[in-house]
C-alpha cells in the first residue's frame, strides 16, 4: 500500500512541477516509510520472459573489459549486426538495425529512453564502454515493450554494479595508444549484505592526428587535423536492501565532454578551425524501488535526464520520468505485467523553447501452454498529451522443436514519434507530423549441440510516414512524413567452442528501399536507402595458450554504401575489411588481480571511410594495465 502510494506521489509531483527541494522531501517521507521484508535477490532488468521471440545478444562486463578504451559505436561495429557511421574518429557516430535510420533505434538506460529530445537519437560516440557494466543489443522493434524509437531495435545499457560481498574494492585502470590517446579510470565500492555502492570515474583523450590518404595508395599522404577530443566522468550506484525482498537503488551517471569538429576532406589543409568546438555534458539520475512478495512485482522508478551542447548556440533539454510496473505470476502458465509511465520533456534553446508531456500505459502476457513452448502478447498506448496517440501490439512465441532446435516467430506494429527539432523548429519545423509506423514480422531457428550455437532470422518491416527534410522551393528545408520503406533481410550468428579456441562469427543481407517517390529525394523507388551496407559481418577468434594469456583476432566487413537515393556505383563508398589482433595476460596474486591488454587495429592500415569525406584512422595500436583489489 505504501510502494503504491510512492508512485501516485511521485506521478502528482512532476504534473505539478513542484520545487526540487519539496520533491525530494515527500520522496524521502515516503521511502522511509516502507517496511522491510526477507532477502531475495534481484535481478537489475525487467520483462525479459516477455519477449521469447526476440533476438538479444548479450554483451556482459568481462566482454567490455577486454575493449575499456573503446565508445560503444567502435565496439558495435565489431561485434554485432547493427550498421554504424561515423563522421571521423571521436566524432558524431550513430547506428541503425536492419535498414532503418538513426532515430530508430532506442537506447535505454536502466529503461529509460535516453536519446535526445531535440535530436531523437544518440550520439554513440559519447558512450564510453569504460562507464559500462552490461550492454544489451535488441533485433528488430521493441516499440509495444519501449515505446517510441524503438522501430528497428534497442540497445540496452546498464551502468550498475552490485555485490553483496562484504568489504572495500578498489580498481584502477591506465591506457595509452596511437595518435595521442589516452584513458584513466578507476572504481571503488563497498558491499555487505544489506548495502552496496560504488563510484567510478574516468577519463579519455586523444588528438587525433592521424595520417591517411583520401584515395588510392599512389596519392600524397595527408595528416588529419582539428579532431582531438576529451571526455569525462563518474558513474555511481548503491544499492539498499531489507532483507532481500525490497530493494532501492539510486544511478547517477555525469558526462563532460569536449571535442574539436574534424574538418571533411576536402578542407583538410585549409584553415583548422573552420567549425567551432563543441562542448557535451548530461546527467542520468534514477531512483528505483523493487519488492517481491510471493509470486508478484512491485517496480517504481523516479529518474531526472539532462543534457547540454554548446556549438552554435546553448542546447538544454530535461526530462523528469515517473514509471511503474505490477508483474503477477498468476498460475504456473500465465504471467502478466501492467505498467505506465509518464515524461515531461522540455527544451530550452538557443532557437526555442518547448514542453510536453508523453505518457504510455502497457500490459504484458506471457502464457507457456507446454514445457516447450512460449508465447507473449503485448499491447501499449503511447501518446504526447493533446497532441498524437498510438496503440501496438505484438504477438511473439517460440517452440522447442527437441532440445537442440528452437523456432520463434514474431509479429508486431511500431512507431516513432517525431522529434522537438522536427515539430518546433522555428520556421522550418512541422506541428502536423504524423507518427511515424508500420508492421514487422521475423521468424528464427535456433540450434544448440554440444559446443556449437547457430542462431539464423529471416525479417520483413513496412515502414509508412517516415518522417525526413526535404529541399523546399524558397532553398530551405523542412520536415514531412514522405517516405514509406521496406526493409527485408537475413542474419545468421554462429558460435564454436573447442577446447582451448572460441570461434564467433556474424553475416546480414539487409534489402532496405524507398517504396514510393520522393519529391526532391528520391526519383526512383526500389533504391537501397543511402549508407545502408547490403552485406556486413564480422568475426572473433580467440585461443588460450597457457593458463593466463589469451590471444585473440578479429575481423569485420562492411560492403558497398551508396551515398545518395539511387544505387549509382559513382556515389558510393567502396566496402572495408578490418582486421584486429591482441593479447591478454591475467594474474590472481591473492586477493589482487593485473590485467595486461595489448592490441593492434586495422592491421592491414586500410583506408576507408565509414560516412562520406570524413577520414578514419588506419592502423593503432593500445596497452593498458589493470589493477583490482578486493
Amino acid at each position: 500500500m505504501k510502494t503504491t502510494r510512492f508512485y501516485i506521489l511521485c506521478t502528482l509531483l512532476v504534473l505539478a512541477n513542484v520545487p526540487k527541494q519539496l520533491f525530494a522531501q515527500s520522496v524521502n517521507t515516503v521511502l522511509q516509510a516502507d517496511s522491510l521484508m526477507p532477502a531475495v535477490e534481484v535481478t537489475a532488468l525487467l520483462n525479459e520472459e516477455f519477449r521469447p521471440a526476440t533476438k538479444v545478444q548479450k554483451l556482459d562486463s568481462a566482454a567490455l573489459e577486454v575493449n575499456y578504451g573503446y565508445n560503444l559505436a567502435q565496439l558495435l561495429r565489431q561485434q554485432s549486426h547493427v550498421a554504424v557511421r561515423e563522421y571521423g574518429a571521436g566524432q558524431l557516430s550513430t547506428v541503425s538495425f536492419r535498414g532503418t535510420g538513426s532515430s530508430h533505434t532506442a537506447v535505454l538506460w536502466n529503461g529509460l529512453n535516453i536519446n535526445s529530445p531535440v535530436l531523437g537519437m544518440t550520439d554513440f560516440s559519447e558512450v564510453p564502454v569504460a562507464a559500462l557494466e552490461n550492454v544489451e543489443v535488441i533485433y528488430g522493434n521493441g516499440s509495444p515493450m519501449y515505446g517510441s524509437d524503438a522501430l528497428g531495435g534497442t540497445i540496452n545499457l546498464s551502468t550498475s554494479k552490485r555485490s553483496w560481498q562484504p568489504g572495500f574494492s578498489v580498481g584502477a585502470r591506465s591506457a595509452a595508444g596511437s595518435f595521442g590517446y589516452y584513458d584513466a579510470g578507476g572504481e571503488l565500492a563497498y558491499g555487505s549484505r544489506k548495502v552496496y555502492f560504488a563510484v567510478k570515474p574516468y577519463i579519455k583523450l586523444a588528438e587525433n592526428d592521424f595520417p591517411f590518404h583520401s584515395g588510392q595508395r599512389k596519392e600524397a599522404e595527408l595528416r588529419n587535423e582539428n579532431s582531438a577530443f576529451k571526455q569525462y566522468g563518474t558513474v555511481f550506484n548503491a544499492v539498499a536492501r531489507t532483507s532481500g525482498q525490497e530493494v532501492l537503488s539510486l544511478d547517477v551517471w555525469l558526462h563532460k565532454a569536449w571535442r574539436q569538429i574534424q574538418p571533411n576532406i576536402q578542407k583538410i589543409g585549409y584553415p583548422v578551425n573552420y567549425s567551432p568546438d563543441q562542448e557535451i555534458s548530461f546527467l542520468r539520475s534514477s531512483l528505483q524501488y523493487r519488492k517481491l512478495e510471493g509470486n508478484s512485482e512491485l517496480d517504481v522508478q523516479l529518474a531526472y535526464l539532462y543534457d547540454e551542447n554548446t556549438q552554435y548556440g546553448t542546447y538544454q533539454t530535461s526530462q523528469l520520468v515517473t514509471k511503474g510496473q505490477y508483474a503477477n505470476q498468476f498460475r504456473k502458465s500465465l504471467k502478466a505485467a501492467f505498467g505506465g509511465e509518464l515524461i515531461r520533456k522540455e527544451a530550452d534553446n538557443v532557437d526555442y523553447s518547448a514542453n510536453e508531456i508523453w505518457s504510455g500505459v502497457y500490459a504484458h502476457f506471457l502464457y507457456t501452454p507446454a514445457e516447450r513452448a512460449n508465447i507473449a502478447a503485448n499491447l501499449r498506448q503511447s501518446a504526447i498529451l493533446g497532441k498524437a496517440a498510438v496503440l501496438l501490439p505484438s504477438l511473439e512465441g517460440s517452440y522447442a522443436i527437441n532440445d537442440q532446435l528452437v523456432v520463434t516467430a514474431k509479429a508486431s506494429r511500431h512507431f516513432r514519434f517525431s522529434s522537438l527539432n522536427d515539430r518546433y523548429w522555428p520556421e522550418l519545423g512541422n506541428p502536423d507530423l504524423k507518427p511515424e509506423n508500420g508492421w514487422q514480422a521475423e521468424t528464427g531457428l535456433t540450434y544448440k549441440r554440444g559446443n556449437i550455437t547457430a542462431d539464423t532470422r529471416f525479417f520483413y518491416m513496412n515502414i509508412e510516414d517516415w518522417i525526413l527534410w526535404i529541399p523546399q522551393s524558397d532553398g530551405n528545408w523542412k520536415p514531412k512524413n514522405v517516405q514509406q520503406v521496406i526493409s527485408k533481410g537475413i542474419e545468421l550468428d554462429i558460435a564454436y567452442t573447442l577446447r582451448k579456441v572460441q570461434l564467433k562469427g556474424q553475416a546480414n543481407y539487409v534489402r532496405s528501399v524507398s517504396a514510393k517517390l520522393v519529391p526532391g529525394l528520391a526519383t526512383e523507388a526500389d533504391q537501397q536507402l543511402p549508407y545502408t551496407p547490403k552485406v556486413k559481418g564480422n568475426f572473433l577468434v580467440s585461443y588460450i595458450p597457457i593458463s593466463g594469456f589469451t590471444v585473440f583476432a578479429s575481423a569485420e566487413y562492411t560492403g558497398l554504401r551508396f551515398t545518395t537515393n539511387k544505387e549509382n556505383v559513382n556515389q558510393s563508398l567502396p566496402h572495408f575489411y578490418l582486421l584486429h589482433a591482441g593479447i591478454t595476460y591475467s594474474r590472481q596474486v591473492k586477493a589482487q588481480r593485473f590485467l595486461l591488454t595489448a592490441g593492434l587495429q586495422n592491421i592491414l592500415d586500410h583506408q576507408y571511410q565509414s560516412y562520406g569525406n570524413w577520414a578514419m584512422p588506419g592502423r593503432s595500436f593500445n596497452l593498458s594495465l589493470a589493477y583490482s583489489l578486493h
